[in-house]
């Protein structure tokens, strides 16, 4: 089963592109200004948008089991397959309404954890999401591929080309940044929800300082690619 999810940037659900989009108009000092303390933006029309395309897919377990069998490792490779590239997909996986859950529960969802980590698919890419069913026999999970689509009405040259001088933004505000976005991103994933932050280590960063202070910097890891070669004794 597939159904696709369209979700509409304005609320602030693709804060990313919408931000990048309409920074360029608010900061210019050469907007069209149409009146007192109006200036003209990056249409809406301008802005791209992300697609969630889910597959469902229900994992098994026999009775008092919390292993999968081998078809069920078969069944469970194949939807991973038709649901998009591993490296981009990301999962929702049930629990049930109890935050605690059973011992068996928690063997099971485990189980599927790393399954979906041999299949490419890290824990860091699947989120827990509360259900009454999740801690069944029988385990829906969600495969959810993100697609980001540029803005439809770009290029826009609706509008003649004024001169630099005219202070007129043209008709074609933003589309290239907006453009250039989705194709940049690795994953779209993060141009629809964006990723959590995390604590920073304050211990790696002042050793990294102190190495700075001390002269005793990392060299950069190379990636053994390139056909340079060091002279230095």
């Amino acid at each position: 089963m597939s159904r696709s999810i369209f979700q509409n940037i304005l609320p602030g659900i693709l804060p990313g592109i919408l931000l990048v989009a309409t920074l360029p108009g608010l900061g210019a000092c050469t907007g069209a200004h149409e009146g007192p303390g109006t200036v003209r933006i990056a249409p809406v029309s301008h802005q791209g948008t992300v697609f969630r395309e889910t597959r469902t897919h229900a994992v098994s377990f026999a009775t008092g089991r919390t292993d999968l069998t081998g078809s069920e490792q078969t069944r469970l490779s194949q939807a991973v397959a038709k649901a998009g590239a591993a490296d981009t997909l990301h999962v929702r996986l049930p629990v049930g309404d109890d935050a605690t859950g059973s011992p068996e529960a928690d063997a099971r969802r485990q189980t599927i954890l790393v399954a979906l980590d041999t299949l490419g698919i890290p824990a860091r890419r699947v989120e827990l999401e509360k259900q009454s069913s999740g801690d069944g026999a029988l385990i829906v999970v969600s495969l959810d591929h993100y697609v980001a689509v540029p803005p439809a009405a770009c290029p826009d040259w609706s509008d003649a080309m004024g001169s630099a001088d005219s202070r007129q933004i043209a008709s074609n505000w933003g589309c290239a940044t907006a453009t250039n976005l989705g194709l940049m991103a690795a994953d779209p994933y993060d141009l629809f929800v964006g990723r959590q932050t995390s604590l920073a280590n304050g211990e790696h960063a002042s050793n990294a300082a102190a190495r700075y202070r001390t002269d005793k910097v990392y060299p950069p890891v190379t990636s053994g690619t390139g056909s340079m070669e060091s002279n230095s004794q």
